[in-house]
């Protein structure tokens, strides 16, 4: 039998060697040759420098003791050269040495799961110099400093291979660490005395792959351990961030005295263990553990069977598909509930991931060549790529297979599957409109045909997953995010006006309320709701509420999120006008570094910008901050621009890990926006029939506590404020979408009368026009997106017709310009037309990409005809941004008798016929030229149009 001591450390030996070495191989029916695994024990135990005949010898025992392998197994095969064993008792020895559960691939065994740190003890020496260390060029571990960089980086690497320094006199362990567990503020180690005598730690430091020295500080040094005596460190998580991104080993190093040890150094290794496709994975950028939230293997199964049951179906799966279904049939107006959120949330997200998946899955392409662009560079050629939907996106991933690999794991064959295959990983750096420009690390040959396969940046999934997971932990913030009742106001509002910085709102009591209310903080701890419709001056009363913050609450910190750069963009030049430089901080990502030469100079001074490259500050100088222990409670106030677009779990990120802990909520959360207009883009229709669409804006505003008052058909104001001044439409472009969907209360306030009386109104007191084109919808065989070439051909005219003549005599540019058109293939044929003509600064985009824009004339092209469906162009929203983009002319081309089909387009061809604002503009603008007058006489036979 084996001696304790000598079992105990064995027993450490062979499950750091399993979990770390052994689990890494594949083996067929759980077999491993006896020889292979003495062997790798053998180096295993050299490279530690631990290696005793004794421990080599006895492996047999102690995996036998361990019930790792069964003893009786041997006897009863064939072949007595193979070990047989336990997955299971594999798993829970791992679940037991590291305390964490399961947290690493172990292939064919055990299912993929979220990375973890492993704790392992290198060695225990003696210190080998002494002395003040420099601050650069520093080895922590010998205490040993050097004057080049060469020198220390080759001293360094001896670290990181786990060697030993020759001189070094080794000791036996010392101590014992362990990462007893990973909260979201800290990791908590605890350090054990293993020896028979008291010692003490004098100093603690951890020690980066690159090199990088930082220290660990607790409040009092040394820490004294008696005898068989532990203590418990709680390290900001922070500080161990960077061990959950960086690939490579970390150390953690101990300087200490004893009785036995005069002066010795004992150095732990920090091992991120990662599945096999993570390690693959160069380009992605690298999240810590607890953001990596796949979709579950039951919701993947669920999704791949179309969310159908079958004789397949496992417990959970079927489970799981109750859970849905029940959901998905319960009344829409109750089924979401505080109890079931974060589950129902999670779901969502989930399928949504799945079916960006699978449509990014579509792009796939075979027989592809790869062109040589540069060092390390290729170019792929991919017609129509810049137009695919979903977009593909610089940084995204891509996995190439040669194709003749690839040819033999398809049926007949079947020789190979896709995960034997092998395979090589790049990112997108740059998308052309018919190719792509790829960086792939390793030489790979431009010589043979690729299967090319498209992978979804799942960065977003992963840190929404994440906020689902904080949020699940938080009961308060749950709490507001369901409010019961309008909470009391702690501040009350002050009496007096403060100085406004932008001289406007003096003039606007519904922006001036919604700012007083803002820094008085009386939703607090609720969200406070800006609702902002077309042309309000939404971003107007966001800016001016962060100035008064600043002006009134010295000690506030704020953070202004949005859905796109361009709204953050805008609210951050607004600020440069009214407050200091030093005070604002815009922070792009690492995609917005191609349009560095675009930017706006003053964009750029207050920016994450060095010269021609994004900056972010060096780990050293971030863990320096995180050691000053800087207050969590930093942020005073968080605003959510563009709040109307954003899903529920986009709009928890901002608040669960800023303003928010377990606990409490420590600020004000803002959110502005307008949900009458476009919301979230969902790629499932699933999702969406599980109202994933409906952003929390759109929820909370509708819910009872903050909906309207039915007495007073007012708004709390403690908690909304709805913005009612118009100031960019003339009063009858307002009106349609004012009865539509803001309860006919918006405001005109401008005078953009000039296209009144056109000779080509039909209508002279009303600058809105219908264009009745009964053309028909095409596909291209390349596209499912409709085009209609008949008012494509009605929008050149119009444009021509603007362009060369102006209006009422008044100079129209291109830019004053903007053609709106809902699919895809119909902007495109817009645009072919326009570039053929030198017409560069015309608009021409989707509802989406005009969302937040305003143009002097607008010309709407709605594509479907002598159709009963009229697809999501029936979309209420979509509807509502159409109509609120122009500033003094609407010009609508389209069917009016496909458009009555859906009863929000029949109410707005009803008004135009009722108001005589139907005509055939483009046919009188053709034959326009050969008459003295306009023929605004041209006679509309309404009934064969079905109106």
């Amino acid at each position: 039998m084996l001696t304790s001591k000598k079992k105990a450390i064995l027993y450490e030996f062979v499950v750091d060697l399993l979990v770390k070495g052994i689990i890494t191989y594949k083996y067929p029916d759980n077999h491993i040759q006896k020889s292979h695994i003495k062997k790798i024990f053998r180096s295993y135990l050299i490279k530690h420098g631990a290696f005793d005949q004794f421990y080599q010898d006895n492996l047999s025992s102690i995996l036998e003791e361990c019930k790792i392998i069964d003893p009786l197994e041997g006897s009863r095969k064939d072949d007595r050269t193979i070990y047989k064993f336990s997955s299971e008792r594999l798993l829970e020895l791992i679940k037991k040495f590291t305390k964490v559960g399961k947290f690493f691939t172990l292939k064919g065994l055990i299912d993929p799961e979220p990375s973890e740190l492993f704790v392992h003890h290198s060695v225990t020496f003696s210190s080998l110099t002494s002395g003040d260390a420099p601050y650069r060029y520093y080895c922590a571990i010998c205490e040993m400093a050097f004057k080049l960089p060469r020198a220390y980086e080759d001293h360094m690497r001896f670290h990181v291979n786990c060697a030993i320094p020759r001189t070094a006199k080794v000791f036996p362990q010392s101590f014992k660490l362990s990462v007893v567990e990973i909260t979201m503020q800290n990791v908590v180690l605890e350090i054990a005395n293993r020896l028979d005598t008291y010692q003490s730690i004098q100093r603690i430091q951890l020690i980066s792959p690159s090199y990088m020295n930082i220290p660990i500080s607790v409040s009092n040094w040394p820490i004294f351990l008696d005898e068989g005596k532990s203590i418990v460190l709680e390290v900001p998580r922070i500080v161990f961030q960077d061990i959950f991104e960086v690939m490579g080993i970390w150390k953690i190093v101990f300087k200490f005295n004893g009785k036995k040890v005069s002066r010795g150094t004992e150095v732990y290794d920090l091992v991120k263990l990662i599945a096999e496709e993570e390690t693959k994975d160069n380009d992605e950028l690298k999240l810590y553990r607890t953001l990596q939230h796949y979709p579950t293997y039951e919701m993947e199964a669920l999704f791949n069977r179309d969310f159908t049951i079958d004789g397949k179906t496992n417990s959970l799966e079927i489970n799981l598909y109750r859970k849905l279904n029940e959901y998905n049939t319960a009344d829409r107006s109750t089924r979401l509930r505080q109890s079931n959120y974060v589950e129902v949330m999670s779901h969502s997200l989930q399928i949504e991931e799945l079916s960006v998946g699978r449509e990014v899955r579509k792009y796939n392409r075979c027989d592809q060549m790869l062109h040589n662009y540069g060092r390390h560079l290729y170019s792929l050629d991919i017609e129509n790529v810049s137009e695919m939907r979903p977009s593909i996106l610089p940084f995204d991933r891509i996995c190439l297979i040669s194709q003749d690999e690839y040819f033999f794991t398809q049926p007949p064959y079947d020789s190979k599957t896709i995960a034997d295959a092998e395979k090589i990983f790049g990112s997108i750096v740059r998308i052309e409109c018919d190719s792509i420009l790829v960086r792939i690390w390793e030489e790979i040959r431009t010589d043979v045909k690729y299967h090319v396969s498209f992978l979804p940046n799942r960065s977003n999934f992963r840190i929404e997953g994440h906020a689902l997971y904080l949020l699940k932990n938080s009961p308060k913030l749950q709490s507001i995010l369901f409010p019961t009742e309008p909470p009391a106001p702690i501040n009350s509002l002050a009496k007096k006006e403060p100085i406004w910085f932008n001289k406007c709102v003096a003039q606007n009591a519904e922006q001036k309320r919604a700012i007083m209310h803002i820094v008085a903080g009386t939703a607090y701890p609720c969200p406070y709701i800006i609702f902002g419709p077309p042309g309000t001056g939404k971003t107007l009363t966001v800016v001016e509420a962060v100035c008064q913050l600043w002006k009134q609450q010295k000690n506030s910190h704020i953070l202004i999120t949005a859905q796109s750069n361009s709204a953050c963009d805008e609210i951050v030049l607004r600020l440069l006008r009214y407050l200091p430089s030093c005070d604002i901080l815009r922070m792009f990502s690492k995609v917005k570094e191609k349009e560095l030469p675009m930017m706006d100079p003053e964009l750029a001074r207050v920016a994450n910008v060095k010269g021609d490259f994004l900056y972010y500050p060096p780990l050293k100088r971030i863990y320096e901050l995180v050691q000053a222990r800087i207050d969590t409670k930093h942020f005073s106030h968080v605003f959510i621009d563009e709040s109307g677009c954003c899903t529920e779990t986009q709009t928890i990120v901002p608040i669960v890990g800023v303003i928010a802990n377990e606990h409490n909520i420590h600020g004000q959360i803002i959110l502005a926006g307008d949900h009458k207009q476009l919301g979230p883009v969902l790629t499932s229709s699933l999702a969406r029939d599980r109202d994933y669409h409906i952003s929390m804006m759109e929820r909370l505003i509708n819910s009872p506590v903050y909906k309207k008052n039915v007495a007073t058909n007012e708004y709390n104001a403690n908690l909304v404020t709805k913005l009612i001044h118009n100031y960019r439409s003339y009063p009858p472009l307002l009106d349609i979408s004012n009865i539509m969907f803001y309860d006919d209360e918006l405001i005109s306030n401008v005078d953009n009368d000039w296209a009144l009386h056109w000779k080509f109104l039909p209508n002279k007191g009303i600058p809105i026009v219908m264009d009745p084109i009964v053309g028909y919808c095409d596909q291209d065989y390349d596209s499912p997106s409709y085009f209609n070439i008949e008012e494509v051909n009605a929008v050149m005219t119009i444009i021509e017709e603007i362009l060369s003549n102006g209006i009422n005599s008044r100079k129209i540019k291109e830019s004053h310009l903007g053609i709106i058109a809902p699919y895809r293939k119909q902007v495109m044929k817009i645009r072919e037309k326009c570039t053929a003509r030198n017409w560069n600064d015309i608009d021409v985009g989707s509802v989406e990409l005009f969302q937040g824009k305003e143009k002097e004339v607008i010309i709407v092209s709605t594509v479907r005809s002598q159709r009963r469906s009229l697809g999501f162009l029936s979309d209420p929203k979509r509807l509502n941004v159409l109509l609120t983009r122009a500033k003094a002319l609407l010009i609508i081309v389209g069917n009016p008798g496909t458009l009555k089909n859906d009863k929000n387009w029949r109410f707005v061809v009803d008004l135009c016929r009722e108001y005589g604002l139907i005509t055939t503009l483009s046919y009188n603008m053709r034959f326009s030229k050969y008459f003295d007058e306009v023929l605004t006489g041209m006679t509309i036979d309404f009934r064969r149009m079905n109106l």
